[in-house]
């Protein structure tokens, strides 16, 4: 049987791999500049900007994954405007 520190251990554990620190997901660097779903990528990107700072996430960490973000948005936003 495990003992209750080991447990707990276990579980702190866990939770700490939850609150790591984020970089922008593979799917945010990777977005393409599809124009046809111009406003649905936005609206994603915008919703990852959005993202509340992680526990163990410094301000500087946080500022440049959003800064990578809206970098995103306004690379879409220009290469597919609207003729």
């Amino acid at each position: 049987m495990v003992s209750t520190k080991v447990y707990a251990l276990i579980v702190a554990l866990a939770l700490a791999g939850c609150a790591t620190n984020r970089s922008p997901p593979v799917s945010v660097r990777m977005v393409p500049n599809d124009c046809a779903n111009r406003e649905m990528i936005i609206n994603y990107l915008a919703l990852q900007a959005a993202q509340p700072r992680g526990t163990f996430e410094t301000e500087k960490e946080y500022e440049h994954t959003r800064a990578e973000i809206r970098h995103r948005i306004w690379d879409v936003r220009y290469n597919c405007q609207p003729v």
